[in-house]
């Protein structure tokens, strides 16, 4: 009687074990590619992706063209006051030059001179140092602007992912020698192809534009 008992529990078990391989095995096969399981619901797999040119980003960017005529006129600045110098540097020499019979005037003229030149070392070190904390300033504030940019538009455009790249804005210059060795051997990422509507690069200059010129942009779909 056990015995019995024992085989038709065997059955019974091999039974549910088969039968569920079967349903696993059905439930496998309805998944089709493009179908991911979610709890106990099927749903389409979304992969939506978006691409920038970075530096065509910031070139079309009214704020960075701003801070680029603001920093030429602070180098500009630097380098007058520095001419200035040279030019009374030239003055000290000249005037050494024509004391060489007066030992106290070139003793004099050495020390202005050298005065001088420590001066101009530390008018570069600080040059260098204001001129360096003012773009890498503005640098990172303008990242993280179009990084909001590409996150707002994304948001409203239902894009799960956007890539950034850099690429020559002309195309001369896309196929110059540099820039293709530039491709091969430093930046990845690089799109080779990019479907109608992916890049959405001038999108985002249009809205941090707009926004820099104090209107409203409304994200709106790929410009490409």
């Amino acid at each position: 009687m056990k015995r019995n008992l024992f085989i038709v529990a065997g059955v019974t078990v091999l039974g549910i074990a088969g039968y569920m391989r079967a349903q696993g095995q059905q439930q496998y096969n309805q998944v089709q590619p493009g179908i991911q399981q979610v709890g106990n619901t099927v749903a389409p797999i979304r992969t939506r992706v978006a691409v920038i040119n970075l530096q065509s980003v910031i070139k079309q960017y009214k704020k960075w063209s701003n801070f680029e005529t603001e920093y030429k006129q602070t180098y500009d600045s630097f380098n007058q006051e520095f001419e200035r110098k040279k030019a009374e540097a030239a003055s000290l020499k000249n005037q050494y030059e024509k004391a060489a019979a007066d030992e106290q005037a070139r003793d004099a003229l050495q020390r202005q001179m050298r005065a001088l030149d420590r001066e101009v070392q530390d008018m570069g070190e600080n040059a260098k140092k204001r001129l360096s904390k003012m773009r890498d300033d503005q640098a990172s504030q303008i990242y993280r602007e179009v990084e909001q940019a590409v996150e707002a538009f994304a948001r409203a455009n239902d894009i799960e992912m956007v890539l950034h790249y850099n690429d020559a804005l002309t195309p001369e210059d896309k196929i110059n020698s540099l820039n293709i060795q530039s491709k091969l051997q430093t930046r990845a990422l690089f799109p080779m192809y990019v479907a109608p509507g992916m890049d959405i690069t001038n999108t985002i200059a249009l809205m941090l534009n707009q926004r820099f010129n104090g209107g409203v942009s409304a994200p709106s779909q790929p410009n490409n």
